[in-house]
């Protein structure tokens, strides 16, 4: 049987077609062939979590932040978490948002809750929490430094001008 010039072309033009999709699916980061499972987390304040932000599991990263959108009703932040693993996270296992050092921006951790049975389906919303970073620590703890200081310095420009 002889191939025609007409299926050549269109032999080629799917596979070009199959190969952009594909392509485009894999810059945006999702593989085609690799199921992934999506969960929900609402926040309060996201704290400069940004989009494609790392799912760590016990230091393991496990995922990515995929969107964060407002929440209309609730007027909270609904961060879409997309996991790529097959360890089973119950529905009251905790995602946390936590800033992994000074340099860089912020990442979720889940902490699972082993004492809970029943596992979180696809879709499920998990439960949020935000833990404060080194220079949010550190500027809670000067506040109070820099109001004592502030009073010291009245106290002197009061004591130097009378």
């Amino acid at each position: 049987m002889k191939i025609t010039r007409e299926i050549k072309t269109a032999i080629l033009v799917i596979a070009s077609i199959l190969l952009f999709i594909w392509g485009y699916s894999f810059l945006k980061g999702k593989d085609l062939f690799t199921n992934y499972k999506t969960y929900y987390v609402e926040y309060d304040n996201v704290e400069g979590l940004a989009a494609s932000a790392p799912v760590t599991l016990n230091g393991l990263e496990i995922g990515k932040v995929t969107s964060i959108t407002i929440n209309q009703n609730t007027g909270k932040l609904t961060v879409e978490l997309q996991l790529k693993t097959d360890f089973p996270i119950s529905k009251s296992s905790i995602a946390s948002i936590y800033e992994p050092g000074i340099i860089g921006g912020r990442q979720i951790a889940i902490y699972p809750n082993f004492n809970d049975k029943t596992l979180a389906v696809d879709g499920q919303t998990l439960n949020g929490d935000v833990k404060l970073g080194l220079m949010s620590t550190v500027g809670k703890q000067l506040e109070p430094i820099q109001k004592k200081l502030e009073k010291v310095m009245l106290n002197v420009d009061d004591l130097l001008s009378g």
